[in-house]
């Protein structure tokens, strides 16, 4: 059994994200106060109950030492794995080779180009390529910003030249795919 998938949401080239200690500027672990529940005794019933707040949410207080002060645990949370370039190509061709509504619990993932592929080879058919694979990429892979798109048709293929920079990275990078009708 493998355990460390017990810590992330997704696997392959599909967004993983991992739950992870985050780091300082220092490269160490951040420490934040541990936070435990704020609890009262009901004087009836002698029954410890949670503190809720007016809109219902459950309260919570930070923890202290014998001897006054916090306790302190690492910074835990959800964060997006920063693999290599060959993950966020293949997350990238995820996006291209899914239509909108097909992919089974996440019917917004992917991208429109399929909409355009029987279309006549004009310039309408160019933009809106470019356009639906900005507006995927955009909506589906934060970690990059797509630069320019090239599309060419021919005969029953659709070409598409995709160059893009990965966030924190000043190098372009270019991924081609292809449909075929």
């Amino acid at each position: 059994m493998n355990l460390q998938q017990l810590n992330s949401i997704g696997s392959g080239a599909y967004f993983p994200i991992q739950l992870t200690t985050f780091l300082g500027s220092d490269n160490k672990p951040q420490q934040v106060p541990k936070m435990v529940p704020d609890t009262y005794t009901d004087e009836t019933t002698g029954e410890t109950i949670q503190k809720v707040d007016k809109d219902g949410n459950l309260m919570y207080k930070p923890e202290y030492n014998e001897d006054g002060t916090m306790v302190m645990v690492d910074k835990i949370g959800w964060y997006m794995l920063y693999g290599d370039i060959k993950l966020i190509k293949q997350n990238i061709i995820a996006i291209l080779t899914y239509q909108i509504g097909q992919r089974f619990r996440q019917e917004y993932f992917g991208s429109r180009t399929w909409e355009c592929i029987e279309e006549p080879n004009t310039q309408v058919l160019a933009f809106l390529v470019r356009d639906f694979i900005k507006t995927g990429i955009s909506n589906w892979e934060p970690r990059i910003k797509a630069l320019d798109t090239f599309v060419q048709r021919e005969s029953d293929k659709l070409y598409i030249k995709l160059h893009f920079m990965v966030d924190n990275s000043k190098s372009v990078e270019e991924l081609n795919f292809q449909y075929t009708i």
